[in-house]
């Protein structure tokens, strides 16, 4: 933030045509009427049909995406003390960092969607892991490997939102995207827990793998990026 005040400046466009010497005076009546400012909206109008299938089919993973305290929960019942659950937090911030940098240099050289996808068949996979994980070894692992989905996937989401719209669109979608992806995060939990406490944490994690597998099929065949 103080970054942001103090040492960031913006860059004033140039008025084509001559400077603001050469700009004849404006008439009285322009003088006095105010501009009109149009409200900002933020409305699905004019974007195309292959970017609202990709907030939908994204609001459809994060329907899977429930909070990582249940991730938590199960490593405890696999026998991971609560004395590591914080080295095990740290780990998967290490993992999440380091792969984000491979995730990056992948996304341009592979293509955003198909990086989204493995991302997504990791993530999936990961869950399923997490149904049926007996051990601290492999609830280290699992972690260690969720780390790796969010490098691949973070980034790549936000510049595939770029990459699906017009240039002039892409403040308007930004705030879509993060709309199909708020909307759906507190329900993503409720299901989790609903189907953990009706039927035990394996069918829970199998489900959301189920989901998150769907989603990344559907992205597969239903979004194509613009450049594409």
């Amino acid at each position: 933030m103080l970054v942001a005040a103090f040492f960031v400046r913006e860059t004033r466009k140039q008025v084509s045509g001559g400077d603001a010497a050469t700009t004849p005076p404006a008439t009285a009546e322009a003088t006095m009427a105010p501009a009109a400012t149009p409200v900002p909206r933020l409305s699905l109008r004019g974007f195309d049909g292959n970017f609202k299938r990709f907030l939908v089919i994204l609001a459809l993973f994060t329907l899977s995406n429930s909070s990582d305290a249940f991730l938590l929960r199960r490593a405890t019942e696999a026998g991971v003390s609560e004395a590591v659950i914080p080295l095990l937090w740290a780990a998967l911030h290490v993992s999440k960092v380091a792969s984000s940098i491979l995730g990056g240099d992948l996304s341009d050289r592979l293509g955003r969607k198909t990086l989204i996808v493995s991302g997504w068949l990791l993530y999936a996979a990961v869950y399923l892991g997490f149904a049926y994980v007996r051990t601290p070894g492999e609830v280290w692992a699992l972690f260690l490997v969720y780390g790796v989905y969010f490098g691949l996937v973070e980034g790549s989401e936000k510049a595939l939102v770029a990459d699906l719209v017009r240039p002039e669109q892409r403040g308007t979608a930004y705030g879509l995207y993060k709309l199909a992806f708020g909307i759906t995060v507190l329900p993503a939990s409720l299901l989790m827990g609903a189907l953990w406490q009706w039927s035990g944490p394996a069918t829970a994690f199998a489900a959301s793998a189920a989901i998150g597998s769907a989603a990344a099929l559907l992205l597969v065949f239903g979004v194509r990026p613009r450049n594409a």
